[in-house]
């Protein structure tokens, strides 16, 4: 009797072992694979919610490709006319260069006095200041940046030189303003002193060829009477080279 009970004993516990050996099998894929999705989870939502942000990138990029793309054409259909540009940029730069250089303003404007026949007494720089200017005309209406130049000079001359100055101030290819104007006359010697306050220009590059808008480029015509008649009247004005 006692043996049919260690008996019947054993067998339960052998069947209570392999039913936990069972589920100890079972159990550890099964957390195996939960903590496998977890991770995976974890690793995958980042990815998709980057998916929105790399799509917007490449919508981008392909934006920027395409203006640079247009930017290139634009810049290839003008290589036929590479030597007037180049010789029209030179012009443009006497009237109005990329730096203030003011040793180099100051001694045209002693050349324009001296050609003029007037006697300098003084000629100083006064100050300088940036500025900018709202370009209505543009595609893309834009600010455009430019600097003075202020100098103030004071000498004596005869009716004929004083106007002649004047004049010549005028007609030179350095852009030059009279900004304050004060003289006067004696009638003993017939001379005239003055003191005059001069604003010369200068524009400072401030964006990279990159930055410029396609459209800017394309709607620049080199053949335009507008254009045609601006460089005309550069190319006439007096270039005073002070090297020479």
């Amino acid at each position: 009797m006692s043996q049919n009970k260690s008996l019947t004993l054993s067998l339960k516990d052998s069947i209570s072992l392999l039913s936990i050996g069972r589920f100890r099998a079972y159990l550890v894929p099964f957390i195996s694979g939960v903590l496998c999705l977890i991770l995976g989870l974890l690793v995958i939502k980042p990815s998709i919610s980057n998916i929105s942000l790399l799509l917007n990138s490449k919508k981008s990029l392909e934006a920027e490709l395409a203006s640079l793309t247009g930017y290139n054409d634009s810049l290839k259909s003008y290589t036929a006319y590479f030597s007037d540009i180049q010789g029209n940029y030179q012009v443009l730069e006497q009237a109005i260069p990329l730096d203030d250089d003011i040793p180099f303003l100051m001694t045209q404007v002693q050349q324009i006095a001296s050609s003029s026949g007037v006697l300098v007494n003084s000629l100083q720089y006064s100050g300088g200041s940036k500025s900018s200017l709202e370009d209505t005309k543009a595609v893309n209406s834009s600010a455009v940046s430019y600097g003075r130049v202020r100098l103030a000079i004071s000498g004596a001359g005869s009716p004929a030189t004083f106007l002649s100055f004047c004049q010549n101030i005028e007609k030179a290819s350095r852009l030059l303003d009279i900004d304050t104007f004060r003289y006067s006359y004696s009638q003993e010697d017939n001379s005239v002193s003055f003191n005059l306050g001069l604003v010369s220009y200068y524009l400072p590059p401030s964006k990279a060829a990159k930055d410029f808008a396609v459209s800017q480029i394309s709607a620049l015509d080199l053949k335009s009477p507008e254009v045609k008649e601006i460089l005309e009247e550069v190319k006439s004005l007096k270039y005073y080279d002070v090297e020479n």
